[in-house]
């Protein structure tokens, strides 16, 4: 019976798993036992950063210069929601809006890879108790990891634990932040 019902699944579960992988890197500005900006870096997978750059680089370059990198990001990610493309923070719980808190993206291709890069600016986000830090498409498209050897701090190092998001198929990571 478990059999069937799983064969009965198996195309519904086959088409939720992601396309694009995404280590994320992380660099925490802190003053006064707070977040004061988030450096985040997010490096495609190997056999994505060969694709993008193919569809992107249209001049052979192996950079993508301004033209490019706004049809890149207009591709991707200008249609992501205004206030969370792809970042989900919470600051004791609630949800975060950053419509206001993002820098525009930069992109650069280095060792073949693709690595975007965005500032998150902490300073006039109310920050009390705890900060919750993650990254995932709910389309369960592009998969991010978050390992801890990729989290840095300037300034004083916050207490943080890696944690878990789980909705429906996908699991993401998430970093809460102690202040």
């Amino acid at each position: 019976m478990i059999k069937k019902l799983i064969i009965l699944l198996l195309p519904i579960l086959s088409l939720a798993h992601p396309h694009i992988f995404i280590d994320t890197k992380l660099d925490f500005t802190t003053k006064n036992n707070k977040v004061d900006k988030l450096q985040v870096s997010w490096i495609f997978d190997d056999m994505n950063s060969q694709i993008l750059m193919m569809d992107f680089d249209t001049n052979r370059d192996k950079k993508l210069d301004k033209k490019e990198t706004q049809k890149f990001l207009k591709t991707y990610f200008n249609k992501l929601s205004k206030n969370r493309p792809f970042i989900h923070v919470k600051v004791a719980g609630k949800n975060v809006s950053l419509t206001k808190h993002i820098s525009p993206f930069s992109i650069k291709y280095k060792n073949n890879l693709l690595v975007m890069n965005f500032t998150v600016d902490f300073k006039k986000i109310k920050q009390t108790k705890t900060i919750d830090i993650g990254f995932w498409d709910e389309t369960n498209y592009t998969a991010f990891a978050m390992e801890p050897e990729r989290i840095k701090f300037k300034g004083k190092k916050l207490k943080v634990e890696l944690g878990f998001y789980e909705e429906d198929l996908f699991v993401a990571d998430v970093l809460k932040i102690m202040l």
